[in-house]
């Protein structure tokens, strides 16, 4: 299920965007 890896990668980067 390479989709939902691509969208928790997707989502990771988005948190650590936030947390940055």
């Amino acid at each position: 299920m390479p989709v939902i890896t691509s969208l928790q990668n997707c989502i990771r980067s988005l948190f650590i965007g936030i947390h940055s």
